[in-house]
C-alpha cells in the first residue's frame, strides 16, 4: 500500500514479485470490486479442458485514527499515542515501527516519518507521517525547524529526545502505540516556553483514507494543572509540655510549680523537691504531620520526588508555612518545602532566612512523596510547649530554649544552655512564649499553580486543647494473684500520631490498707506487679488509649493483703480541661477496686454411697479463680 514514506522510494517499485508464491504489488487507490486483486490460473481436468479458475481479494484504503489516552494531562505524566490504520501493515508477519526522524535540518525533523522527502511549492512536508504540537507548535528541538531558540536546559528537547517511537501492537495489527512523558517547556519559536496551559495535539497524515483521499487527522487534549491541597494529621492536639531541663531548678517543691512539666504520681516522688528527670514523663514535644496533595509536583513516574520549589528565585522560601495563633497575635514557626533546609528562628512576621546573624524564618527545605506515584507529600514537624505568642498567662520562665538557628558547641553538639534568642527571633516583650489551651495552628500552602492556570492559597487548621483522663479496669472485684487490665484514657499523652506511645506506670498511685506506693520502679515495687508490658502503652498508633496488665499481687513490701480489700488506684492529670497549660492545673482521677472475699463450699455429688461407688467432689472457690484464660487447680493437700 502506498504511503507518503514508501511512494518516492525506488525499493518500493523495484521490490515487486507478480510472478511468485509470495507476489508483491503496488496497491494504489482502492482496489474493490472489478479492481480487486485477483488471482488466475488455468486448471487442466481430468477430461482434458482447460479450465479458468480465479479468486480475488478486496485491498481497499483505510480511514486512519490517531487518539491520545486522556483528555487532560500535567507535566511529567505519561501520554500515550494510539494510531489505527491498516494501511501502515506493511508486512503482516512482522512487528511495523516507526520512528523519529533526526537528521538535523530535514523538513521532517522531530516528527515520525522519512528523511528526505522534502516538500513541494505549497510546503506540504512529504517525509510527515505524525508529529506532536503545543498550542499548534510542532515540538522540535532547539535550533530546528520552527524553533530558532537554542536549547536552554529545561524540558525535554524536542520529540526525539523523548524516546517515541509507534511500535505495531501485533504482527497484522494494523495498530500502532508510542509514549512520551510532557515536558516542562517547549521551543515556542523564539524561546522555550512552559506546557502548562497549552494545548497538545497530536496529528496524523493519512495518505490515503477510505475514499483514496490524502487528509490530515488528530486528537487533542490540555496540560492542565491541579489544585492542591493541605491537611494536618488531626483537627485537635494536646498541648504540649517541657521537662525539669528546661527551667531553673526548683528547691523545696515537689510539684510542677509553674513549670509545663508532667509529674508521675507524687507517691513516686521520695524528696520535698521536683527536679529529677525520672520524676515526670520527660520531653511533652507534639509531633504534627502536614501532608500535601498536589500531583503537579509528582514528576517521575516510577521516582520519589520533592517539593524543592522556592517561592522566589530570591529566596530559600518554600510555599509551606506554619504558624501559632491566639487571636490577633501569631508566631511563624517555619516554613518548608523549599529548595534548601536554612536555619533561623521562630519570628513575629515572615522574614527570609539565611542572612548572616540567622534572624529569618527557619526553612525546613524540601518535602518528600510518601510514594514513587501518590503525588501526596508528608512533613513531620515537631512544635514545642514554647513555641506559641507571648503571654502573661504562660508558665515560668524557660532556662534552657531548644535551639534552631544551629548554635553548637566546639565538638559539634548543642550548648548545654540556650538563650530565648536561640530559638526566637525577639525576646517576649511581656511575659513568656508558649503554646495556652485554645491557640490555633495554622498550615498554608501556596500553590504556584490551581487547575484553572492560577496561584491559590490552601489552608488547614487546628486547635490546642486539654482533656480530662479517665482510669477504667476491666472488673471492680480481683482474686488475688488474678489480672488487672487497667485502662487510662488520656488525649493528652497522645503527642505522636504516627506511633504507639508509652508512659510511665509510675503515674499511677496504689493505696490499700497493705501498701501506698507509685506502681513503677519510682517505689521500687513495679516487680511486685509483674505488668505486661513494663509501663502503659497505646493501642493503636493515634488512639489515646494506653492500656496495661497488672498482676494482684500477694504482699507489697512484705505486708500482705487481705480478702476484700479494699485498692484505691489514683492518677493524676496535670493538663485537665480548663487548665492553660499543662501543669498549671492538676485533677486526682480515683479508680475503686477490691480483692475477692468469696466463700468457698464443698458438696459430694451423692447422699449415699455403696463401697464400690466414685466419688465425685465439687469445690466452689472463686478465689482460687487466679486466670481467666487457664484451668486453674487446687492441690491434694
Amino acid at each position: 500500500m502506498l504511503t507518503q514514506l514508501n511512494v518516492n522510494d525506488s525499493a518500493t517499485y523495484n521490490g515487486t514479485k507478480v510472478i511468485h508464491k509470495n507476489p508483491i504489488m503496488i496497491i494504489h487507490q482502492d482496489s474493490t470490486d472489478e479492481d480487486e486483486v485477483r488471482v488466475n490460473y488455468m486448471d487442466l481436468g481430468a477430461d482434458g479442458v482447460e479450465t479458468q479458475v480465479a479468486d480475488q481479494l478486496a485491498a481497499p484504503t483505510h480511514s486512519g485514527v490517531v487518539e491520545l489516552d486522556s483528555d487532560s494531562y500535567k507535566e511529567a505524566d505519561t501520554v500515550t499515542v494510539t494510531l489505527t490504520d491498516k494501511d501502515l501493515n506493511y508486512d503482516k508477519d512482522l512487528l511495523d515501527i516507526f520512528t523519529v526522524v533526526s537528521t538535523a535540518g530535514d523538513t521532517a525533523y522531530d516528527q515520525v516519518g522519512k528523511a528526505g522527502y522534502g516538500t513541494n511549492t505549497e510546503s506540504d512536508n512529504f517525509g510527515r507521517l505524525l508529529d506532536i504540537t503545543f498550542d499548534d507548535t510542532t515540538w522540535v528541538k532547539g535550533g530546528e525547524g520552527s524553533c530558532t531558540a537554542p536549547y536552554d536546559g529545561s524540558g525535554t528537547d524536542g520529540l526525539g529526545a523523548s524516546g517515541f517511537t509507534l511500535l505495531e501492537t501485533g504482527t497484522n495489527t494494523g495498530v500502532f502505540t508510542g509514549s512520551f512523558q510532557v515536558p516542562s517547556k517547549y521551543c515556542s519559536g523564539s524561546s522555550f516556553a512552559t506546557t502548562l496551559g497549552t494545548d497538545i495535539e497530536v496529528n496524523y497524515v493519512d495518505y490515503r483514507d477510505a475514499s483514496g483521499e490524502i487528509i490530515e487527522v488528530g486528537d487533542g487534549g490540555g496540560i492542565r494543572a491541579n489544585t492542591g491541597s493541605v491537611s494536618l494529621d488531626r483537627t485537635v492536639y494536646p498541648v504540649p509540655f517541657g521537662q525539669v531541663g528546661d527551667f531553673t531548678t526548683e528547691t523545696a517543691k515537689s510539684t510542677a510549680n509553674g513549670r509545663s512539666l508532667f509529674p508521675i504520681h507524687s507517691t513516686g516522688i521520695n524528696d520535698s523537691t521536683l527536679d529529677g528527670a525520672t520524676e515526670t514523663l520527660g520531653s511533652g514535644d507534639l509531633v504534627i504531620h502536614v501532608r500535601i496533595d498536589d500531583p503537579d509536583f509528582d514528576l517521575s513516574a516510577a521516582g520519589e520526588d520533592t517539593i524543592a520549589s522556592n517561592t522566589t528565585s530570591s529566596s530559600n522560601r518554600g510555599p509551606i508555612k506554619i504558624y501559632v495563633s491566639r487571636g490577633a497575635n501569631q508566631v511563624q514557626l517555619a516554613t518548608a518545602g523549599g529548595s534548601m533546609a536554612v536555619d533561623g528562628l521562630i519570628t513575629e512576621t515572615l522574614t527570609n532566612p539565611g542572612n548572616t546573624a540567622n534572624k529569618g524564618t527557619r526553612e525546613l527545605g524540601p518535602i518528600a512523596e510518601t510514594a514513587p506515584d501518590s503525588g501526596v507529600f508528608e512533613l513531620d514537624f515537631t512544635v514545642r510547649y514554647t513555641d506559641g505568642p507571648s503571654s502573661a498567662d504562660c508558665p515560668s520562665v524557660t532556662d534552657n530554649w531548644t535551639a534552631t538557628d544551629g548554635t553548637q558547641n566546639e565538638d559539634g553538639t548543642t550548648a548545654s544552655v540556650n538563650a530565648e534568642t536561640t530559638r526566637f527571633a525577639t525576646a517576649a516583650a511581656s511575659g513568656d512564649y508558649c503554646i495556652l489551651q485554645g491557640d490555633v495552628l495554622t498550615v498554608e500552602y501556596s500553590d504556584p499553580s490551581d487547575a484553572g492556570g492560577n496561584a491559590g492559597v490552601a489552608y488547614d487548621s487546628a486547635t490546642f486543647d486539654l482533656r480530662n483522663g479517665v482510669l477504667q479496669s476491666d472488673k471492680s472485684v480481683y482474686i488475688i494473684g488474678s489480672d488487672i487490665i487497667m485502662t487510662l484514657i488520656e488525649p493528652d499523652l497522645n503527642l505522636e500520631s504516627d506511633e504507639s506511645e508509652t508512659w510511665d506506670l509510675d503515674l499511677i498511685e496504689w493505696d490499700s490498707d497493705a501498701a501506698t506506693v507509685s506502681m513503677g520502679n519510682a517505689d521500687g515495687v513495679q516487680g511486685t506487679f509483674d505488668p505486661e508490658p513494663s509501663d502503659f502503652r497505646e493501642t493503636g498508633d493515634n488512639t489515646g488509649i494506653f492500656q496495661i496488665v497488672i498482676e494482684v499481687p500477694n504482699a507489697i513490701s512484705g505486708t500482705y493483703l487481705d480478702r476484700g480489700e479494699l485498692i484505691e488506684l489514683e492518677y493524676t492529670d496535670w493538663g485537665p480541661s480548663g487548665a492553660d497549660w499543662v501543669g498549671d492545673d492538676s485533677l486526682d482521677v480515683n479508680l475503686d477496686v477490691y480483692t475477692s472475699n468469696f466463700g468457698a463450699t464443698i458438696e459430694l455429688d451423692q447422699k449415699v454411697y455403696t463401697w464400690t461407688d466414685k466419688v465425685y467432689i465439687t469445690i466452689v472457690a472463686p478465689d482460687h479463680n487466679f486466670d481467666s484464660g487457664l484451668v486453674d487447680k487446687i492441690g491434694d493437700t
